[in-house]
């Protein structure tokens, strides 16, 4: 690639993380590239964002990390690597709130991780989300392409750890098991079978789905909708997202 060894000529600059996820979104034809500091101790930090939603890093921040298959990664261990994450998600995440909602949300199908481990137990990871699924052969290009990333990172870790030293961090939350989670929500406010409709909303299943599903009829679905959203004074499904959001901020008492 003719632009990551124009970017080691940045090495030790401040605009080498910059000119490295530029260069390697333009390769994989990303729609939306990020930095992010994650840890295993600490909650993700947005570095480099140009080109995201306030609202969508707003609802990332206050809570939906907690259901992001990568973060649940390098809270466990370290990252390092290509992570793609379909392949890391489990079967439970791969149906879960993260891909039918957050990424549902940003119009987003995908996202691969290029994560290089930094001081305190951290890594920086280069996230590059698509609208379309990434292939095994861009997959395999970049876990080939990884040792130079990683050699480039250490040596401009090496040459300006001063810059890239990081003044706060806010406390991480632990992942967050989204069943229990649905389950909890509006428990006091909800009849069973209105929060069984809720967690399939969350998860984005149609009216037409949520029937067939639950072996009721489109009518009784919608019946039950215009009820629940009487009962939480709301008129979307938007309002119900963001209010699950609210829930898994406050449930946790974070600040």
């Amino acid at each position: 690639m003719a632009r990551v060894a124009e970017v080691a000529d940045r090495v030790g600059k401040p605009d080498f993380y910059p000119a490295l996820l530029a260069a390697l979104a333009a390769h994989l034809n990303a729609d939306l590239p990020m930095m992010m500091r994650y840890s295993t101790q600490n909650a993700p930090e947005y570095i480099l964002h140009d080109g995201l939603e306030p609202e969508h890093m707003e609802l990332y921040r206050r809570g939906l990390y907690r259901v992001d298959p990568i973060y649940r990664l390098c809270r466990n261990e370290r990252g390092q690597g290509v992570k793609d994450l379909t392949e890391i998600s489990t079967p439970e995440e791969l149906t879960g709130d993260y891909f039918k909602i957050f990424l549902r949300l940003t119009g987003m199908a995908d996202d691969l991780a290029v994560l290089f481990p930094v001081e305190d137990r951290a890594s920086l990871g280069l996230v590059f989300e698509r609208r379309t699924r990434f292939l095994r052969d861009e997959i395999a290009e970049m876990r080939a392409l990884f040792p130079l990333l990683d050699s480039l990172h250490r040596l401009h870790q090496t040459l300006s750890r001063p810059a890239e030293s990081r003044r706060h961090q806010d406390p991480g939350l632990p992942p967050i098991d989204y069943r229990k989670a649905v389950d909890a929500y509006l428990r006091a406010e909800l009849t069973p079978r209105e929060r069984d409709i809720v967690g399939l909303i969350l998860l984005g299943y149609p009216t037409a789905k949520i029937a067939a599903r639950l072996k009721l009829s489109v009518n009784t679905i919608k019946n039950h909708k215009k009820r629940m959203y009487n009962k939480l004074d709301i008129t979307t499904e938007r309002e119900l997202f963001l209010g699950f959001v609210n829930f898994l901020f406050e449930e946790t008492g974070a600040h």
